[in-house]
């Protein structure tokens, strides 16, 4: 058995205690009259508002085939899962430190042999924005420690709680692929698994958007698909041969097949109609103009940016404006506060309470600031300003740019022209200039850059 399917079996070794919890029935699953059932059914991916008779059925697997939700989906996951993740160690209630523990290596390292840090957890960022919430299955060595992760299908999980124990408590368990013998537990349990819900109702299932706004996403599936039929029945709209002559059903039949031959599809759009017999054609559609097609479209590519809390220039929805300003930055931070930082502040706290090995004080972040931090000159005209008036100093200036310490960089600098009437002029600091200390920071950028200083 490959290392793959191990890992996928989830049926790893686990403590006894877990061990017990396993072997209980999952109530609600076995029994379908149990109120956990229900809630399975309903806010699972399976979930929603029934679907709308006669339009396109959409489900997690079937909606990123529509342009907005894979942008909507794709851009979520892709930008938090390409952010540089750290794990930190607090030295007192006001530093911190960053660290890399070798045991810790599937965390700020390669999470598993099949899978780079950006693939990885873009992967479990996409599950959570687009089926509601993400499972990561935890492989452990012979020590229990764990050593690998791995992403689970949201479709592949329903959610339960076991019978109550000798204290009365119902632990969280989980189905896999249906089998409700064997149901798995947390890994803070003892078990293998991680959830991580997105908006939940009930404290146990994730609000699968997808399912919640079928109706929404039904509709522009349908204007899709109507868009398509426009273009495979030819240029003409819908319509009717008519004829003041009496014919046969076999000649009804045959002129109809012959204008279709001729008519029908892209390859005879424009092409010259003869019509005999005194047979002519009446349309019976209007023009997608009037009605509304492309209005009906761009509103929903809106609508499925409000689902997705995504700002529609970001789905290339350029119409009207954004309410957070026109500039690029105020854009994009209104998308980081508001979108990514809900799901990347669920991931931190998950990861860090369940993984680590020293949850006290070990934590996960995600960096933004390469998505906050604007453009190179913005960001040292404003560190001059800062270190010109002694409100940070060289040291905190390197920490903000990803770069390490330096020798004499504690030291604040203070203009002298701000020293209270009476007070001693301190001594000039030992060390580099400000401009030296300048120069180094756009030094160590192009360098970062990859030209030379």
């Amino acid at each position: 058995m490959g290392m793959f399917t191990r890992a996928l079996s989830l049926l790893s070794p686990v403590p006894p205690q877990a061990q017990e919890a396993r072997e209980l029935p999952l109530s609600g699953i076995n029994n379908p009259n149990q109120p956990e059932a229900v809630a399975i059914m309903q806010l699972t991916a399976d979930g929603g508002p029934s679907v709308i008779s006669g339009l396109p059925g959409v489900n997690f697997r079937t909606a990123p085939r529509l342009s907005a939700v894979y942008r909507s989906i794709s851009i979520i996951g892709n930008t938090l899962g390409a952010l540089p993740l750290h794990v930190y160690r607090d030295i007192d209630a006001e530093r911190k430190e960053r660290i890399r523990i070798p045991s810790e290596r599937y965390l700020w390292g390669v999470p598993n042999p099949e899978a780079t840090r950006a693939v990885f957890w873009s992967t479990l960022f996409a599950h959570c924005a687009g089926a509601g919430e993400a499972f990561i299955h935890v492989q452990r060595d012979g020590l229990k420690r764990p050593v690998e992760l791995w992403p689970i299908h949201p479709d592949r999980v329903r959610i339960g709680r076991s019978q109550p124990d000798e204290s009365g408590r119902r632990l969280k368990v989980y189905s896999l692929d249906g089998d409700t013998e064997l149901p798995l537990v947390d890994y803070a349990q003892g078990g293998t698994v991680i959830h991580i819900p997105n908006l939940t109702l009930d404290g146990l299932h994730g609000l699968n958007p997808i399912a919640y706004m079928r109706r929404t996403l039904q509709i522009l599936a349908a204007s899709e698909e109507y868009g398509a039929r426009i273009f495979s029945n030819g240029a003409l709209p819908a319509g009717y041969l008519s004829t003041e002559a009496d014919l046969e059903p076999a000649q009804i039949d045959k002129l109809r097949a012959n204008w279709e031959k001729h008519h029908r599809g892209l390859e005879n759009a424009y092409r010259t109609a003869v019509l005999d017999n005194g047979a002519k054609w009446l349309p019976t559609s209007i023009k997608p103009e009037e009605a509304q097609f492309l209005d009906t479209r761009h509103f929903q590519v809106e609508e499925v940016a409000r689902i997705f809390g995504v700002p529609p220039h970001l789905l290339f929805e350029s119409r009207g404006s954004t309410s957070w300003g026109s500039g690029l930055e105020e854009q994009t931070t209104g998308f980081v506060v508001f979108t990514l930082s809900h799901y990347s502040t669920r991931f931190e706290q998950a990861v860090s309470d369940q993984l680590l090995a020293q949850p006290e004080n070990h934590y996960i972040r995600w960096n933004y600031g390469g998505l906050l931090r604007g453009r190179t000159l913005e960001r040292y005209q404003a560190y001059q300003i800062a270190l010109s008036y002694g409100i940070l100093n060289p040291n905190e200036v390197r920490a903000l740019e990803d770069l390490g310490p330096r020798d004499g960089g504690e030291l604040y600098l203070r203009p002298a022209n701000m020293i209270a009437p009476g007070a001693q002029e301190p001594a000039k600091p030992a060390g580099r200039s400000f401009e030296e200390t300048l120069r180094e920071l756009v030094n160590a950028e192009l360098e970062a850059r990859g030209l030379n200083p």
